[in-house]
């Protein structure tokens, strides 16, 4: 695995943005559905194309595509179910493709949060410019109106709350499946 990380935060933001898009392009397919009307007007020309397309493709080129600038460590068979579903969603925007990848986006962006709470974070935490930040910066955590200065502490301020925190929020079969650093593709 690369010892750099930047890219996955940005890609779990491009995710969010993409789950967003998609989202509102579902719910006015739900609502042109409802209202008797045939939602691939929505996206035939000369509309313009739907924002969920473009970020999606966003998504797949700069991130999910090998040897991308930005490219991500997620699992070989979440890329090739975003591959698949770029190249459907390209020549098909419909209901059940567009759900489709939204799932596997979601898949995507809990892998990555699994591997930012497991991996990065303590990459960033054992690292010599956060050492030689710390001993010069005290850390200020707010936590119910208190401030935390203690760096391991486990009820909810500092490191090991901070990892807490992020795990929590992890669904919780990604964590009976064990995801971490390991089972990332490189």
């Amino acid at each position: 695995m690369k010892q750099t990380c930047g890219e996955n935060p940005v890609f779990w933001k491009k995710c969010n943005d993409f789950i967003d898009e998609c989202t509102c392009t579902l719910e006015d397919i739900a609502q042109l559905e409802q209202a008797g009307m045939d939602p691939s007007e929505l996206f035939a020309p000369p509309n313009t194309p739907d924002p969920s397309l473009q970020v999606a493709k966003t998504i797949f080129f700069d991130f999910i595509v090998a040897g991308s600038p930005s490219e991500v460590s997620v699992s070989k068979a979440l890329v090739t179910r975003i591959t698949k579903g770029i190249h459907k969603l390209l020549r098909t925007q419909d209901k059940s493709t567009l759900s489709e990848m939204l799932r596997s986006v979601k898949d995507a962006q809990a892998e990555i949060f699994a591997l930012m709470a497991n991996y990065t974070f303590r990459l960033f935490h054992d690292s010599e410019i956060y050492a030689e930040y710390r001993a010069t910066t005290p850390l200020q955590i707010e936590d119910r109106g208190d401030s935390k200065e203690n760096d391991d502490d486990e009820s909810g301020g500092g490191a090991a709350g901070l990892i807490g925190m992020l795990t929590s929020h992890l669904p919780t079969a990604m964590m009976m499946k064990g995801y971490s650093s390991n089972s990332s593709s490189s």
